[in-house]
């Protein structure tokens, strides 16, 4: 199975260039880029803390308290985000499509083959396919985190501490 994918990856690169760089590149990057959204979680306990006090040594709710909105937990629109490493990461990955087509021009220059070839696109799809595929691999991953971090969000939280249109926030701060 592995030597397959290879295989394919390789059909997908420039020629000789191994696939193991880009994929160990983007495994590190999704990785680190799932690390970074945890600290929405850290976010989310201290905010649901915020919501109850201790009374006669129990936690009581507080009543009128309400949840921090879930686009302010992700960390909104700044720097802090919870997805930002994966907007990076999808920011990085086309950077590779220069070094294609880079790789190409070493030594015995294949880009003059590539272009004598009868499907004149081969030589661009070496050099694009995989790293824009990755980069919307990474945006694709970054809607997954935030949609699996939303329902459990919603489902966590007390009903009473909600604050209404949660989702509307998030496409407003998006």
């Amino acid at each position: 199975m592995k030597e397959r994918l290879m295989k394919c990856l390789k059909g997908l690169l420039p020629p000789g260039m191994d696939p193991k760089l880009l994929c160990g590149t983007f495994l590190a990057g999704l990785s680190i880029s799932a690390l970074g959204s945890l600290s929405f979680w850290w976010r989310y306990g201290l905010a649901v803390s915020r919501l109850y006090e201790t009374v006669g040594g129990r936690r009581v709710r507080i009543p009128g308290e309400m949840m921090a909105d879930f686009a302010a937990l992700m960390g909104g629109a700044d720097v802090t985000n919870a997805l930002v490493c994966f907007w990076a990461l999808a920011l990085l990955m086309p950077l590779f499509i220069i070094y294609h087509y880079l790789y190409h021009r070493q030594g015995a220059r294949s880009d003059y083959l590539m272009r004598r070839l009868p499907n004149r696109w081969v030589y661009h799809r070496r050099c694009v396919v995989l790293p824009v595929a990755a980069g919307l691999a990474a945006l694709a991953a970054a809607m997954l985190v935030l949609l699996l971090y939303f329902g459990m969000y919603m489902l966590f939280t007390p009903g009473d501490a909600l604050l209404p249109g949660q989702w509307m926030k998030i496409w407003s701060v998006i």
